[in-house]
């Protein structure tokens, strides 16, 4: 991490026992973040609440170490299914599903905000390639300055990575 965009963020997840490396020496910025995990670590900012029950997915085994925070994701309406009442928690996780499970996240943070709009994504000129389901998240992210774009797209298909995630969470979590 020496010398990364991402050290604070990372860092600050680390302090706050959000995070770890990778290896005790390494946190792999440029790694890929997968579904479990990115719900994982919003389970934890979030205090690890206790959930009522640990089977949530048919696709998510009861003894996964990310089980018991994809219940309570399934619980309080963060995380949705898939098709088949799956929610894939080892595939990768878009940029557009970590905004719309992190913007479902704000309120059962105790964040307050306003909904962005379509209108808060006319900068980007792949706009038109956020899913209708990820406007709203997206642009009410951008609204409260989580999300700035990269080289100023939005690239919302692209694969989230470890770095990204520092960022988008710490942000949220260092909202007044």
């Amino acid at each position: 991490m020496n010398n990364h965009w991402a050290r604070e963020f990372a860092e600050y997840l680390a302090s706050a026992g959000i995070t770890i490396g990778v290896t005790p020496t390494e946190y792999g910025p440029d790694l890929l973040m997968k579904r479990g995990d990115y719900i994982l670590m919003l389970y934890r900012a979030a205090g690890e609440p206790e959930v009522s029950e640990i089977v949530s997915f048919n696709d998510v085994p009861e003894d996964m170490y990310y089980a018991e925070a994809i219940a309570w994701a399934k619980e309080v309406g963060i995380a949705g299914g898939l098709e088949d009442s799956n929610f894939e928690p080892q595939s990768p996780l878009s940029r557009q599903q970590a905004f719309t499970f992190t913007y479902r996240a704000l309120s059962i943070l105790g964040k307050q905000f306003t909904s962005g709009t379509a209108e808060d994504l006319e900068a980007f000129p792949d706009a038109d390639q956020v899913g209708d389901y990820a406007v709203v998240p997206i642009a009410t992210l951008i609204r409260l300055g989580i999300v700035e774009g990269s080289n100023g797209m939005l690239i919302p298909n692209n694969t989230m990575t470890r770095a990204q995630m520092a960022k988008v969470i710490t942000m949220v979590l260092q909202m007044a």
